[in-house]
Formats: C-alpha cells, structure tokens, sequence
C-alpha cells in the first residue's frame, strides 16, 4: 500500500521510499477492524496462558483456533495482525511450543481432532506472515492441508496467503 501522495506530499521521493515500512505499518494499524485486533488480541493472550498449563489438556489451543478462523473470513486482516503484532507472535509461539511439547494428543474442546493437533493449527494461524511453519506433531501436517481443512470445516480460504516457497519443518 503506498503512502497516500495527499497526506505525504510534502516528502520528496527518497524520504517516501525510506519512509514507506514505517507508513504501511502506520496505515495497516489505522485501517484494520478493531474487532478484529481485539480478537487476535485475545488469541495472543489465550496462547500465553498456555503455561500455565503444561501437562495438562485445555481447551485453551481450540478458542484460539475459533477466533483466528473469524479473521480469517478476511485473510488480508489475518495477514496484516500477524505483520503488526510480529513481536507478541514470537512470545506466544514460544509458549506454545512448550504446551505442544508437555501433552499428548487429548481431545478437548469442539474442535476436531486433539491438542496437539491444536497447537499445530494455532501455530499455523501465527505463522502465516514470517511462513516459518513447524508443526510438534505428525509429518502428515502441512500449511496446505490445514487450509484444506480450514476451508471444510469454517469455510475459509486461506491458500492465497500462503507463498510458494513455504517450507515444513516437524519438531
């Protein structure tokens, strides 16, 4: 999205182009549905809470998942609060990761499958800006089966943000 020519005008060009991350970051912020941010908000939050809970199941991981799947009726939002919240993402993946790695696969919650399943799903939703997917159970998991999924069950479409050089990683 370039920076707007009327609120900007007075820039020359090589102060627009160094300018431009920082605008687009500013302008995103501005124009994002704050019922939106407010629910990636909370996912974040729910995503942290995570270790307070190691060893045990919760249902933590599957509200998580249902709140991304509202973004993401609008991918372009998904997309845009993973770039704006880049930093609170890689402290909630870290609590992730160390839920994923202290349970098996219980079932909890309505969603599908268990929550290790969960925190593979979850971890997915965070990492569609940087497209660093790694998932802590299953080398049957990929960021285009989970779309396939997410399309099925929510009926969101998610494959556009998906870019072609995405790279799987099991842990």
């Amino acid at each position: 999205m370039p920076i707007s020519a009327n609120k900007w005008s007075h820039l020359n060009r090589y102060e627009r182009l160094y300018l431009q991350p920082v605008m687009d970051v500013y302008l995103a912020k501005t124009m994002i549905n704050p019922i939106f941010e407010k629910k990636f908000l909370e996912a974040l939050n729910l995503c942290n809470s995570l270790s307070e809970f190691a060893c045990q199941p919760s249902n933590l991981p599957c509200q998580a998942i249902h709140l991304f799947c509202e973004i993401g009726t609008e991918p372009q939002s998904l997309l845009e609060l993973n770039t704006l919240y880049s930093e609170q993402i890689l402290i909630a993946k870290k609590s992730i990761e160390k839920y994923a790695r202290t349970v098996d696969n219980w079932k909890t919650g309505n969603c599908p499958f268990g929550v290790k399943d969960h925190c593979n799903i979850v971890n997915f939703f965070l990492s569609l800006n940087t497209q660093d997917f790694y998932f802590f159970r299953g080398d049957n998991f990929t960021p285009e089966l989970i779309c396939e999924f997410l399309q099925d069950w929510k009926g969101i479409d998610l494959f556009p943000l998906l870019s072609k050089k995405s790279e799987l990683v099991t842990q």
